[in-house]
């Protein structure tokens, strides 16, 4: 099995190069004079984008429309425009102060998309949004201090809006810091790893979810396999639905063999949900998404036979 860490690697080595090609270049365009250009280069920018996220999806085994906030959070990736800034910061820094032909300078001011005024603008504006001091050191640590401004202010923005989406309620509540989670690199089993992730990030097909696609009121949500009337959410899934009773026991059992201080202080089952979608010891981790796989195919099985 091909673990997390090599698939991004891939992207980042054999995709991502081909997508950003000359973006130092072409990128600059997000600060020409002509407002149709700007607008262009963000939705060139915006597609970059949308095909990493598609890559990240496929990579994680969520669901198309899963919310991009998980997923950048789950892997602990920022958006491709971080590193579109950064070599376009790169570009812009040396053209800006650091070229000195003058027969190049007075042939691009010449030009109606003058590259001089883009870079320009283009650092002045970063160093007002970003409240940096205005600095001519060199250009890996300038481009590297900008690279780091942009990352901290959108990671800030994340922590604050993965509060605000109804979807991400559950993963606002066990997502601690914007990281790539330890199980994506300690479980190297693909369909192990994607059960959790896919309940982590509201990613699966429990009715709490797939309810949100027909526009089922939210009490209509009721659990099509105990047929107790309880609302199909990730909770009851997981603690609840006594057809999986017979796996929960089991689970518990093996947990309580680690002897892991975390487990042992579970004092409540809201806890003891918390500590199965958040474990970070490793062996507590292969267990939970054994049970998962278990729980998953034996849901599956029993819809099967009902239609």
């Amino acid at each position: 099995m091909v673990n997390i860490k090599t698939h991004l690697k891939l992207f980042d080595t054999l995709i991502q190069p081909i997508v950003l090609y000359g973006c130092e270049v072409w990128g600059l365009d997000m600060f020409n004079k002509d407002t149709d250009k700007v607008l262009s280069m963000k939705k060139v920018i915006a597609n970059c984008e949308k095909l990493e996220l598609k890559i990240l999806k496929q990579i994680l085994g969520v669901h198309c429309k899963t919310t991009n906030l998980a997923v950048y959070g789950e892997l602990g990736r920022v958006p491709l425009r971080v590193k579109i800034l950064s070599q376009i910061t790169k570009f812009a820094y040396r053209i800006q102060f650091q070229c000195q032909n003058a027969n190049l300078v007075e042939f691009c001011t010449a030009l109606q998309n003058d590259p001089f005024h883009n870079a320009k603008k283009f650092i002045e504006d970063l160093e007002t949004k970003l409240t940096l001091p205005k600095s001519r050191e060199s250009i890996k640590h300038y481009a590297k201090k900008i690279k780091e401004a942009f990352t901290t202010k959108l990671i800030d923005t994340w922590e604050k809006d993965i509060y605000q989406f109804p979807k991400l309620e559950v993963y606002s509540d066990i997502k601690e810091c914007f990281q790539c989670e330890p199980y994506l690199l300690d479980i190297n089993n693909f369909n192990e790893r994607q059960a959790l992730s896919q309940l982590r990030t509201s990613s699966h097909n429990l009715k709490i979810e797939v309810g949100r696609y027909f526009g089922q009121n939210r009490d209509k949500r009721n659990c099509p396999i105990c047929n107790n009337g309880d609302i199909e959410g990730e909770f009851h899934y997981i603690m609840n639905c006594h057809v999986y009773e017979p796996y929960r026991v089991i689970l518990f059992q093996k947990l309580e063999q680690l002897d892991l201080y975390e487990w042992q202080h579970c004092s409540d089952d809201q806890m003891k949900f918390s500590f199965l979608l958040q474990a970070y010891d490793k062996k507590a981790m292969q267990i939970i998404c054994k049970f998962l796989v278990e729980i998953k195919n034996k849901r599956q099985s029993i819809l099967t036979i009902k239609t």
